[in-house]
């Protein structure tokens, strides 16, 4: 599903050449597909193939929220040293099937401080065989010390043609669906992927937006309810607030001029929850409120 043609290029060329930097950081916004880039590119340099690997490639490791310990409250919200040591174990070990130990960071914003400096002593000294792939929404997440020892790379967004050239070759979907993905996606082809994937959680996620976003919440404690359903899935589906907000972005980019300012608001909490940590319920509710109150006029 990797859609970048030109920079898949540029990368293979680096490749097969010997010429990638040691460290590499995509960035740009949530959905375009920088992990999927990533991991084609560990599959690459393992097998060959610039594709996302079906199976778990053998001298590639991926640090995300999902490996994070689900008995450590801290970790769901955050990516901690100790993985960052495990990575750092894992990519100091020699390559057996490739030339290099791949470690893919995603979403690495989720680094705490702490775990950003371990990485940092990593960037500073790597292994000869080693390659370090960093996903990020915004490079402001990351420390200045840590983002500079980074070949930062950015990773935009695809046109509508491609993502209905994609649709066409998915199998049969109707027409209709294909234009709500195509409006919905707003060039994201990350987001198109999670449009098609079946998911319980993520089904009701898109419910509960459905909701926000259907302008007819009369009463507070309507808003208060959703913010809480949100974070009750939370604790189930650790992506369930990100999803909602991208959600209620989607829904919210069909009527551009009408939605300028929910859209303000929303981008401001996906910022401000990301890069703050701030309390999660306060945010969800007076963004509701900003979308419905925008709504009436």
């Amino acid at each position: 599903m990797v859609m970048h043609k030109e920079l898949e290029n540029d990368f293979k060329r680096l490749a097969d050449s010997g010429g990638l930097f040691h460290a590499y950081l995509f960035f740009g916004r949530k959905g375009v597909g920088k992990g999927s880039f990533a991991r084609a590119l560990a599959s690459y340099v393992e097998t060959g193939v610039f594709n996302e690997p079906e199976k778990d490639l053998r001298e590639t490791m991926i640090v995300n929220r999902e490996r994070a310990s689900e008995d450590e409250e801290e970790m769901k919200e955050s990516l901690g040293i100790d993985l960052v040591r495990e990575a750092e174990r894992f990519l100091y070990q020699k390559p057996v099937f490739s030339k290099y130990r791949c470690i893919i960071i995603e979403d690495a914003g989720w680094l705490t401080p702490i775990a950003q400096n371990a990485l940092l002593k990593v960037l500073e000294e790597p292994p000869s065989h080693g390659l370090i792939l960093v996903t990020v929404d915004n490079t402001t997440m990351l420390l200045p010390t840590v983002l500079s020892r980074f070949a930062t790379i950015h990773i935009g967004r695809v046109s509508d043609n491609q993502i209905l050239d994609f649709l066409n070759k998915y199998g049969k979907i109707s027409n209709e669906k294909v234009a709500h993905i195509v409006a919905m996606a707003n060039g994201r082809i990350g987001a198109v992927r999670h449009m098609l994937e079946e998911n319980d959680h993520r089904a009701r996620v898109e419910a509960l937006a459905d909701r926000a976003m259907s302008g007819k919440i009369a009463y507070s404690r309507a808003i208060e309810r959703i913010a809480d359903d949100v974070l009750a899935l939370f604790q189930e589906f650790p992506e369930a607030v990100d999803i909602f907000l991208e959600a209620l972005e989607m829904r919210a980019r069909v009527n551009v001029e009408q939605n300028v300012t929910a859209l303000n608001a929303i981008a401001n909490t996906i910022f401000f929850l990301r890069t703050l940590r701030l309390n999660k319920r306060i945010h969800l509710i007076n963004t509701l409120w900003t979308i419905n109150s925008s709504s009436r006029h």
